[in-house]
């Protein structure tokens, strides 16, 4: 049943894209009309009138797309027409050249965000550009040439814009010697200046010592020393930002299964095999905020989600790996601040072994993030110490962080993503960010986004479409449990004050709780959903008298009558222990039992819980003298 809403879920979305998809496509090719490219117009003209787009038509259009992207004279102009597709044209499998790819590439790293995150990762598995380009130089006998669609000083151009991208990265990722020996000795004095430029960069040249440089290779004015000329930077593309104008294709895993659409925004996808369709329910707060984040991670910078408790941030990042084939570590590595968290846990550090004096290295969470291109996320930055934000703050700045005893200078590899989460504070005139000095060094290098919470409809119909046995109770559960929310939701807040705060997780666990046997016209059922909400919303109060005022409004809410509550929380003892064949039965809850052996547990309330929790494969924190005793 449940996978029957989802996949009528998914069917609806679809239609809708395809909608959205026939009339946007269209529009687009319209707009290449205006531009003075032959090849252009003709696009426009072969598909701007059609108006049912099935797939094999989007995949001819795509495949047209993609040549004219290739093509150096048009590369600008599909980019500023099609946006949202370019990441989807250049992971589209092709027969262009290496060097025309590379000069393509080039082209568009000032102007659209996709196209240097996608470089980083094309460069990891091929050849610089001037690997396959050897005509025109001297020295080669013709025989030995290999012709190719580029020119010298598009090649050295484009070397040039790759190293003003990212000098760190790519200084040290190719051979600068054969690129010196290749357009060093070239006879176009454009291409030699170019080049001189280009080594400055790598070998760390002043300027003093680049304009010597250049006047001894090449026969230029003083005042022509300069790149800028060669190098004009087009007006960067402008991406919409508003949902209804984006270009989203309903098919895009069947058309190109290395990238994937998060509420219009074209993600790289890291193992197709892996991907999955996530695991949130698209309702438009959650839409929004896919959107905000899929935006931050296409920009290639740290993207911190910023919102109060169970508005989403750590399953808005989980949901984006999910997707993009990063379902477990170390795909996505994740990790908790707070005070005891020093630096030396994130870069790693020499740990001992069973052989007495014998140390090995242990990286951190950190550098292994950064030296295998994973995904980071760092929850509630705003607890961390001073000596992890000085860190962070050298990372995010250079690329590169120091690891004492290990290694200098470790550059992050191509695909490392870090994301953090702020947790805002609720208030009398509502959230408010706790400032924090520290964090102050962080936010000029991040990208800020801000979560905006599911309002109670919204939630009503997660829970009906995750819980679709729950439906007839869905309101009141959600209403019970806005009164303990302390995630500003519309309507919540009425005992946010009291115990722990409470956030969409705990709504999600009562449900979970709740499904298992529920019969809308059973008592016992009813029953149990009391039992479940008085362990999840009350148990966690330490004062007796409130703690049981709480349990009987939620029994009120419930339309239970209140000595129930009274009764489960003050005198309800679960059955003893009881080991039936491969499972053991404690109350309301049952484990898998692997080894039949028995122990006695003094509190049975206590060991209920354990159980409970246990039997849901839920997190559990056992606090108390006789924690040892019950666990």
């Amino acid at each position: 049943m449940i996978k029957q809403i989802k996949r009528y879920v998914q069917t609806a979305l679809i239609m809708e894209y395809a909608a959205n998809f026939n009339s946007s496509l269209s529009n687009h090719f319209e707009n290449l009309s205006g531009t003075e490219s032959p090849r252009l117009m003709h696009l426009a003209k072969k598909y701007t009138n059609v108006k049912e787009w099935n797939q094999k038509q989007t995949e001819a259009a795509l495949k047209d797309l993609q040549n004219a992207l290739l093509n150096l004279e048009d590369t600008v102009d599909v980019a500023n027409t099609f946006p949202e597709l370019v990441l989807v044209l250049l992971s589209m499998p092709g027969r262009t050249s290496h060097a025309k790819k590379c000069v393509a590439l080039g082209k568009l790293l000032d102007i659209h965000p996709d196209a240097f995150q996608y470089s980083l990762k094309y460069f990891d598995k091929n050849p610089a550009p001037w690997a396959d380009y050897v005509s025109h130089t001297e020295g080669i006998p013709k025989k030995k040439r290999k012709e190719t669609s580029v020119s010298d000083i598009e090649v050295a151009e484009t070397c040039l814009r790759f190293l003003r991208a990212s000098a760190n990265h790519f200084k040290t990722l190719w051979k600068w010697s054969e690129f010196a020996k290749i357009f060093l000795k070239h006879k176009d004095d454009r291409v030699k200046r170019l080049a001189c430029h280009c080594m400055a960069v790598v070998t760390g040249m002043d300027e003093s010592q680049l304009r010597q440089m250049v006047s001894l290779c090449c026969k230029f004015p003083p005042q022509e020393h300069d790149c800028d000329l060669l190098l004009p930077s087009p007006p960067p593309v402008k991406i919409p930002e508003n949902k209804t104008r984006c270009l989203e294709i309903p098919f895009i895993d069947k058309v190109c299964p290395n990238v994937v659409s998060v509420a219009g925004i074209t993600l790289p996808v890291l193992d197709p095999s892996q991907k999955s369709s996530g695991s949130l329910i698209l309702v438009d707060s959650t839409q929004s905020n896919l959107r905000r984040a899929a935006l931050g991670v296409a920009s290639g910078r740290a993207v911190c989600l910023t919102g109060p408790v169970g508005c989403g941030k750590t399953a808005t990042v989980e949901h984006i790996a999910q997707i993009t084939g990063r379902p477990e570590p170390p795909g996505l590595l994740k990790v908790q601040l707070g005070d005891e968290t020093d630096a030396k846990m994130l870069l790693g550090a020499y740990c001992c072994t069973d052989v007495p004096g014998e140390f090995i290295w242990q990286p951190g969470v950190l550098t292994k993030a950064v030296s295998g291109g994973h995904w980071l996320l760092l929850e509630d930055i705003d607890s961390a110490t001073s000596d992890v934000i000085a860190v962070l703050a050298s990372l995010l700045e250079t690329g590169t962080i120091n690891v004492p005893g290990y290694r200098d200078n470790l550059v992050a590899a191509p695909g490392f993503q870090l994301f953090f989460t702020y947790r805002l504070m609720s208030g009398a005139s509502g959230s408010y960010k706790q400032r924090s000095n520290a964090c102050e060094l962080l936010e000029k290098h991040w990208t800020q986004v801000n979560m905006e919470p599911m309002s109670r409809k919204e939630l009503e119909h997660v829970v009906q479409v995750k819980f679709p046995v729950l439906k007839t109770v869905a309101g009141r559960m959600v209403d019970l449990y806005l009164r303990f929310s302390a995630g500003e939701h519309e309507g919540s807040g009425s005992h946010t004050a009291q115990g722990r705060l409470t956030s969409t997780r705990d709504l999600m666990k009562w449900c979970t709780r709740a499904v298992k046997g529920f019969d809308v016209s059973s008592p016992e059922s009813a029953l149990k959903i009391l039992q479940d909400a008085i362990d999840i919303f009350c148990c966690n109060i330490n004062n007796p008298e409130t703690r049981i005022a709480l349990a009987k409004s939620v029994s009120s809410n419930l339309g239970i009558v209140q000595t129930k509550a009274e009764f489960f929380l003050s005198s309800y003892k679960p059955q003893p222990i009881k080991v039936a064949g491969k499972s053991c039965v404690v109350g309301r809850a049952s484990l898998p039992v692997k080894e039949r052996t028995v122990y006695e547990l003094c509190w049975p309330a206590r060991s209920k819980l354990v159980v409970a929790c246990g039997g849901l494969s839920e997190s559990l924190g056992l606090t108390g003298p006789e924690v040892a005793e019950t666990a």
